[in-house]
C-alpha cells in the first residue's frame, strides 16, 4: 500500500479491477459461445505475466518465494480462468483485500478446456 497515494487505496484497487476484468472476461466468453455465428471459433485470454527462479535453487525460502511469486504473478488470473479460484497464497496473503467469487461466478470461470498455454519470452 502507498501512504503517498492522495486518494484511492492502492492496497484494494488493483484486486478489484483485476476482480471484475475476470467477470468481464466470463461473461464475454459465454456471449461468444452462444453466439450461434461464432459456433466453430476460438476464445482466450492473453496473459502477460513475468517469470521467475529461485535466486538459490537450493535455498528451501529462494524456492518458495520464487513459487508465491509466479502465483502472485501467473496464477492471479491463470487460477481464476482454468480452477475458478485464485491461488490459495493469494487468499491467505491478501485476506479480505481480495475479492472472492460467488459458487455461480466461479463455475462460470472455471473452463477446464484450455488447448494450451503459450509461452513467448525474450
Amino acid at each position: 500500500m502507498n501512504d503517498a497515494a492522495e486518494a484511492g487505496n492502492s492496497g484494494h484497487e488493483a484486486y478489484i479491477v483485476s476482480h471484475n476484468l475476470l467477470l468481464a472476461h466470463a461473461e464475454a466468453v459465454e456471449a461468444f459461445r452462444n453466439f450461434t455465428n461464432c459456433k466453430d471459433g476460438k476464445i482466450g485470454m492473453a496473459h502477460c505475466p513475468l517469470w521467475y527462479e529461485p535466486y538459490d535453487s537450493t535455498n528451501v525460502e529462494d524456492i518458495e518465494a520464487s513459487e508465491r511469486a509466479m502465483e502472485f504473478m501467473f496464477g492471479w488470473h491463470m487460477s481464476p480462468t482454468v480452477y475458478g479460484d485464485y491461488p490459495e497464497v493469494m487468499k491467505k496473503i491478501v485476506g479480505k483485500r481480495l475479492p472472492s467469487f460467488t459458487e455461480s461466478q466461479s463455475k462460470k470461470r472455471a473452463r477446464p478446456s484450455v488447448h494450451r498455454v503459450e509461452w513467448s519470452g525474450t
